[in-house]
C-alpha cells in the first residue's frame, strides 16, 4: 500500500482519502480552450489564464471567440486547463473577467486523469468583476475541491456575465456570446500522485523484496 496525501492506493488502485493536507500551489499549468480571440491588436489566448498575470490589458486573460463577433464562432465554451500531473486538488482560485458581460457566471467543473473522460463535479457559480479603482484590482474567489483526483480540470460554461445561456444552438445572442476569466490556480494535497505504472513498478519491487527477506529467513533456519 502507498499512501498519498487524501489518497491510498493499493497496487495500483486508488482510493479517495479525507486526511487533511497543507494545499500546495500547482505549477507548470497549461490551458486549452474550444476557442479564444487571438488576432490584430488582440491577445486573449487561453494560455493567457495561468500565466500568472491578473491584467485588463491585453494578454491579461481568455475570451473565446463568440457568436456572431467577428472572430469565428463558439457555441459552446470550454476551456481545459492540464496539470501536468494527476493530483489530489485541495481548491482552486479564480479571478473572473474583467469585462463583466462576457464573463463566466456558471460553469459546470469537469476532472479527467486521461483528458479524454471527464466527470462533472458540480456547478459553480462565479463572481462578477466591476471596476472600482483605477487601475481595477480583480478579487479572487476559492472554491474547495475536496480531494478530487485529476490532471485535467475542464470549465463546460453554462452562462456568461451578459446572461446567455450555452450552449447556445440556434441564432444570435443578445451581446457578443463570448466569455473569459482572468487567471485560475489549483492547490493539491500534497505532491504529484505517480502514475499507475509506476504503482506496479512499486509492487513488483515490493514483493521481490519480501520474497528475499523470506528466502534469507528460510536459508537461516
Amino acid at each position: 500500500m502507498l499512501r498519498v496525501c487524501g489518497a491510498v492506493f493499493v497496487v495500483g488502485v486508488l482510493f479517495a482519502g479525507s486526511e487533511k493536507c497543507s494545499a500546495n500551489l500547482v505549477g507548470g499549468v497549461t490551458a486549452t480552450a474550444t476557442s479564444e480571440i487571438f488576432s490584430g491588436p488582440f491577445d486573449r489566448q487561453a494560455s493567457n489564464a495561468v500565466n500568472g498575470s491578473i491584467d485588463i490589458a491585453e494578454g491579461g486573460y481568455w475570451q473565446s471567440a463568440g457568436i456572431g463577433f467577428g472572430f469565428g464562432e463558439d457555441r459552446d465554451p470550454e476551456i481545459t486547463f492540464d496539470l501536468n500531473a494527476t493530483y489530489s486538488l485541495n481548491s482552486m482560485r479564480i479571478w473572473n473577467s474583467p469585462d463583466p458581460p462576457n464573463s463566466i457566471r456558471r460553469t459546470d467543473v469537469q476532472i479527467s486523469t486521461d483528458g479524454i473522460n471527464f466527470t462533472s463535479i458540480g456547478e459553480q457559480t462565479f463572481d462578477l468583476f466591476f471596476a472600482t479603482t483605477n487601475p481595477p484590482v480583480i478579487p479572487p474567489q476559492d472554491f474547495q475541491l475536496n480531494g478530487a483526483i485529476a490532471r485535467y480540470v475542464r470549465f463546460d460554461v453554462l452562462e456568461s456575465g451578459d446572461g446567455t445561456m450555452f450552449p447556445f444552438e440556434v441564432g444570435l445572442p443578445s451581446g457578443t456570446g463570448t466569455v473569459g476569466i482572468a487567471e485560475v490556480q489549483f492547490f493539491s494535497n500534497g505532491t504529484a500522485i505517480p502514475e499507475a505504472s509506476s504503482f506496479l513498478s512499486i509492487a513488483v519491487v515490493s514483493l521481490c523484496c519480501m520474497l528475499a527477506r523470506r528466502s534469507r529467513s528460510a536459508a537461516s533456519a
